[in-house]
């Protein structure tokens, strides 16, 4: 909420996780784009002020379509802080101070099933590699020199350095892009401005030397029955780097007396799609297990002749108030 608690004002960067609109609290990243949305409706440009022009620059004021309420665009283009100043119709007015900051660091931050549902970054300590025809979401993490989250996108550019046939494909609204593997196996840097790149190789599957069946969320393999346990059958070099794709064939997983791939096949596709569970099911090798019954349960996983198992325990669901019954 603006100042004088009449206009609300949202930053609409998308950053990894969940974004309910958040308030603009985060400095500005020097020379990035900010999308600001305001709960003003139909605000022309001459609306629109900032004090101090040489910090902010207005770019474009718009109708956000399908909706009562306003985008406000501006790029960072000094360092320093200044009010944005909205005059609604009839007058009265409200404004927000808007800070920016040089870009100190960045971090590249991967995603190998969706950015709102990360993996533990520890399963990549000793680096990434990807199989040819690998798609996988990357986010520019940007910060101050005292350490703050920046906000805003394309303060700095992404590139990619490649052997082969790698490539990048920047989000157009955000600090996200996707990197494409390519079809051929060599060297790829992958560059988030002039910071510390990421080495990403593409490989061939015979590179490939083992697989592990991991819990991501949990690290006891424990579950209540009829309750769902999330599986990840993760690929690693002999270097122990982990490996992003499926190349041209998916994960087999197989159990008894349980059921895999409930989530997937049974769950709302609104909620899949917001999740992308298709992708971490199909590109990311991932499952679910869930079984009614308490004992201990198989899992398998097969893939180009690499095989593991995992043990998982299955035990009585506690009852809890809620689950008791009145008497009639």
């Amino acid at each position: 909420m603006g100042e004088n608690g009449i206009v609300s004002f949202s930053d609409e960067t998308p950053s990894p996780g969940f974004n309910f609109s958040p308030s603009l609290t985060k400095p500005v990243a020097l020379g990035a784009t900010l999308r600001i949305r305001t709960s003003a409706s139909d605000l022309s440009r001459s609306q629109v002020a900032v004090s101090q022009p040489d910090i902010l620059s207005i770019q474009t004021v718009e109708t956000i379509e399908e909706s009562s309420e306003s985008r406000i665009t501006v790029q960072a283009t000094a360092k320093g802080e200044t009010g944005l100043k909205v005059t609604l119709s009839d007058d009265r007015n409200d404004y927000i101070n808007v800070s920016t900051e040089a870009v100190a660091t960045s971090d590249i931050w991967i995603f190998p099933w969706d950015s709102l549902i990360p993996l533990d970054a520890t399963l990549w300590t000793q680096g990434v590699r990807a199989l040819p025809n690998t798609n996988l979401t990357v986010f520019g993490h940007m910060e101050s020199a005292s350490g703050q989250t920046l906000t805003g996108h394309h303060a700095l550019e992404w590139h990619v350095d490649t052997a082969a046939n790698a490539s990048i494909q920047p989000a157009e609204h955000s600090d996200f892009a996707v990197f494409k593997s390519g079809t051929e196996p060599g060297e790829n840097t992958l560059n988030f401005g002039n910071f510390p790149p990421l080495e990403i190789p593409t490989i061939t599957s015979d590179q490939v030397s083992r697989m592990s069946i991991i819990s991501p969320f949990q690290s006891i393999y424990q579950v209540d029955a009829g309750a769902s346990l999330i599986l990840h059958a993760a690929l690693f070099t002999e270097d122990d780097g982990y490996v992003v794709g499926i190349d041209d064939e998916p994960v087999i997983f197989e159990t008894e007396g349980a059921v895999l791939g409930q989530l997937i096949n049974h769950s709302d596709e609104n909620a899949m799609d917001s999740l992308n569970l298709e992708r971490a099911y199909r590109q990311g090798r991932a499952t679910d297990f869930q079984a009614e019954q308490p004992g201990t349960y198989t899992v398998t996983a097969r893939w180009k002749g690499l095989e593991s198992t995992l043990l998982i325990n299955v035990i009585q669901r506690q009852s809890t108030p809620s689950d008791v019954q009145p008497q009639e």
